[in-house]
């Protein structure tokens, strides 16, 4: 149909992981790139990047994200404190 790219958007609400929900999706097709959002805080950085490696890695280049700075669910800061590295 033409598409180039499929939109995994984070969301509180939904309660689902973006990441494990793009995972599942990529058994589906072999040409769609798919472009995952996550939100910075909610997994320890080392964790998020080798999750992110593995996947683009078994989908073939076809991953792409986008780290969001927003609000963590029960707390609402500055940007630059939500995007600290914590240890």
């Amino acid at each position: 149909m033409g598409f180039r790219n499929i939109l995994f958007p984070s969301s509180y609400q939904v309660a689902q992981d973006t990441l494990s929900f793009v995972a599942s999706n990529a058994l589906l097709t072999k040409n769609i790139n798919m472009l995952a959002f996550v939100r910075c805080g909610e997994l320890f950085p080392v964790m998020l990047a080798r999750t992110l490696a593995t996947l683009d890695h078994l989908m073939e280049g076809r991953l792409t994200f986008n780290i969001i700075s927003s609000d963590f669910p029960v707390d609402k800061a500055e940007s630059s404190v939500r995007c600290q590295t914590r240890h």
